[in-house]
C-alpha cells in the first residue's frame, strides 16, 4: 500500500514538473480572472465614481467570458447585466470586449482597462472584491 501512494505521489509531482511556461501561462492570468468591483470611469463623458458591489465584473479568462452584475439604477455610462465574450491577449495586455480593444494593466492591486484615455476613451478602474 506504501508503495502505491509514493508511486502516485512521485507520478504527480513528476507531472507538475514536466509542465513547459505554455502549459503554465493559464494559471498565471489568475490576476485577470476573479471577481472585480468597477469604481470609476472617467473619458470624455461625465466621470462615474461607483461604490462596492453596485456594478461588478466577473472575469473568466479559461472561458473567455465576462459576466457583469449591474445593481445601478440610474443611467450610468456602465454595461449592462448580462454575459460577454471576451479575447485576452496576454503578451500585449489586451482585452477585448464587445469588439473594443483595451488595454490593461494593475496599479497595486487595481484593474485599470482603458482605451486611449489620452484623447479622452475610457480610463476604468475595477477593484478586487
Amino acid at each position: 500500500m506504501k508503495i502505491s501512494i509514493r508511486l502516485i505521489l512521485i507520478l504527480a509531482l513528476t507531472s507538475l514538473l514536466a509542465c513547459d511556461k505554455d502549459e503554465l501561462g493559464s494559471l498565471e492570468d489568475k490576476g485577470l480572472n476573479g471577481k472585480w468591483n468597477l469604481i470609476s470611469v472617467s473619458c470624455e463623458c461625465e466621470p462615474v465614481n461607483l461604490e462596492k458591489g453596485q456594478l461588478i465584473w466577473y472575469i473568466d479568462t479559461v472561458q473567455s467570458k465576462l459576466i457583469v452584475v449591474n445593481h445601478l439604477t440610474d443611467d450610468v455610462n456602465g454595461m449592462e447585466s448580462g454575459e460577454y465574450n471576451i479575447t485576452i491577449n496576454q503578451e500585449d495586455s489586451r482585452i477585448e470586449i464587445l469588439s473594443i480593444d483595451y488595454e490593461y494593466w494593475f496599479e497595486d492591486s487595481d484593474l485599470i482597462i482603458a482605451d486611449k484615455p489620452w484623447v479622452d476613451g475610457p480610463l476604468i478602474r475595477l477593484v478586487r472584491d
